[in-house]
């Protein structure tokens, strides 16, 4: 009887043995953060990137003129043109990838990105736009070409970045090769997500810097034997918060189009600083060389540009000036091109998303996509105005006016004047309103434009919009937020000028108004991992 209760006793024992062994053997392991990234190896971590981009946006009176039916330039959905403010739509912008790191001297990120205007017919893998019927309704023909022989439209994703970082370590050097969002200048000036190939050396508060960017190569166009667009950048940076010193140029070598060779070096000086309740950032830029036409005539180029802004904080109340200037070119047909442009190609900038100048991202002085060609005048310019995207600088009117060539260089300039007002209304919840006064330096490369596209003179005075505009942003956690928009651009004498060149009733001969107010708007629902 004892040696069954020792049998039974010792079974207990072993069986509670082994359960507690499985016990533990069952405990999760701790997981290991760094912020956002999680260690899956030793010394090697991943954060995962995921974005997701609702938008509503809706336009009305985009050309300043009601007598005129409102069209999208473009019906593909995976346009961003009618994204950037000329369209009624929904779309959707939705990213996903990961940044990897080892240790601390080496980082690597890939990021996807899928964009697209965004209904219950586009969602679908793909569709046919309109069968074999693919006429607007107001008689226009589609341009299938666009889209395929047939005119179908797929989903697409797209490498949006990719780049690797490495730090040579007990060195002061690291280098990056890929395509990385980056800026040069601290108002964004210059910059993108183009490849490039960069090199960093950091002394203290002094950072150096060269990189050469990819903007177009040679099998784009077909063409080897220097038929490339390469432009070259070079900083130096002495940070001794709260100011930031920095000098930053650039050489732009074009040879992408054969006719034509550019060679041409901007120089930015900036100065980034608080003092007491101001904070302010001031940004003279300055561009010269040339522009030669192989066969034909030779142009000098000198621009003058700026850009900067002041800030007082005044409890929840912070109100700004912001100013955008540019030199125009008085005469597009002399020798001289006298306009500045940050770039001698058409190009966006990233002012917009920095810090100083957030408030203007969906402006349309600014910011946004411009506005069209009031009452849709035919200047050589396609459905913009004055500007792309995201550039407050005018590099849309005088393409192609000066014989020969085709360049930024000289169009009619640009003054912005823009103050604002940041009100945190209470926690998670911002307002801002602002007010922009956008007008030309020089008259002459417009006027050029509509003699060449309308045959008709006409003098145009140098004033040309005022923009009203406020946003609503709601934060309820870092990963989340909702932001409503809403502004009207409202025409000054100068785009009046421009709508009277073209001709808005043929039957009568009438000639356009360009007096209606454009009005635009848009809901955003983001959601950021």
């Amino acid at each position: 009887m004892l040696k069954r209760h020792v049998s039974i006793g010792l079974l207990c024992a072993l069986a509670l043995s082994i359960a507690a062994i499985a016990s533990a053997q069952q405990v999760p392991q701790p997981v290991v953060r760094l912020g956002n990234a999680i260690e899956i190896g030793d010394d090697l971590w991943i954060d995962f990137i995921g974005t997701s981009d609702f938008r509503y946006q809706t336009t009305h009176n985009t050309d300043f003129e009601g007598d005129i039916r409102d069209r999208v330039p473009s019906r593909s959905n995976t346009s961003t043109v009618p994204q950037g403010g000329t369209g009624d739509i929904w779309w959707l912008e939705a990213r996903f990838g990961f940044e990897m790191q080892y240790q601390k001297h080496m980082k690597f990120q890939v990021l996807l990105e899928n964009q697209m205007t965004w209904d219950g017919n586009r969602i679908d893998n793909d569709f046919t736009l309109g069968g074999d019927d693919t006429t607007f309704e107001d008689g226009r023909q589609v341009n299938c070409g666009e889209f395929g022989d047939t005119c179908t439209q797929r989903n697409t994703w797209n490498l949006e970045r990719a780049w690797v970082e490495y730090s040579l370590p007990n060195t002061p050097f690291r280098f990056l090769l890929g395509a990385d969002l980056w800026t040069t200048d601290p108002a964004g000036v210059l910059g993108d997500d183009d490849p490039r190939a960069a090199v960093f050396a950091t002394f203290g508060n002094l950072e150096l810097s060269a990189s050469a960017v990819m903007q177009t190569e040679s099998l784009r166009q077909g063409l080897t034997n220097d038929n490339d667009d390469l432009y070259y950048t070079f900083g130096a940076v002495y940070d001794m918060k709260p100011w930031r010193f920095a000098v930053d140029a650039a050489y732009f070598r074009y040879r992408f189009i054969q006719t034509q060779d550019v060679d041409t070096v901007s120089i930015t000086p900036s100065v980034v600083g608080k003092m007491g309740m101001f904070s302010f950032l001031a940004q003279p830029m300055f561009v010269f060389g040339s522009v030669d036409a192989n066969g034909g005539p030779d142009y000098d180029v000198a621009g003058f540009g700026f850009i900067g802004q002041v800030q007082m904080k005044l409890g929840k109340f912070s109100p700004l000036l912001a100013v955008v200037y540019g030199s125009g070119d008085d005469d597009p047909n002399d020798g001289d091109l006298d306009a500045f442009a940050p770039t001698p190609h058409r190009e966006i900038t990233l002012t917009a998303g920095q810090p100083e100048f957030s408030m203007f991202t969906n402006a349309a002085s600014w910011g946004n996509r411009d506005v069209f060609p009031p009452a849709a005048v035919q200047m050589g310019t396609g459905f913009e105005f004055m500007h792309s995207v995201g550039n407050p600088w005018n590099d849309r009117p005088g393409g192609g006016l000066s014989p020969g060539i085709t360049t930024t260089y000289n169009n009619p300039g640009v003054l912005l004047l823009a103050p604002g007002v940041e009100i945190a209304m209470a926690k998670g919840h911002s307002l801002d309103l602002f007010y922009i006064y956008r007008r030309v330096m020089d008259t002459e490369p417009i006027e050029l434009a509509l003699l060449a596209g309308e045959g008709v003179a006409v003098s145009v005075d140098e004033s040309m919009s005022h923009e009203l505009a406020a946003q609503y942003t709601w934060t309820p956690n870092p990963h989340f937020d909702v932001r409503l928009f809403g502004g009207a651009v409202i025409p000054s004498e100068g785009v009046q000028d421009v709508a009277s060149a073209q001709v808005c009733d043929n039957t009568t001969g009438a000639r356009c108004e360009g007096e209606d107010v454009a009005l635009y708007g848009e809901v955003r629902v983001r959601a950021r991992f």
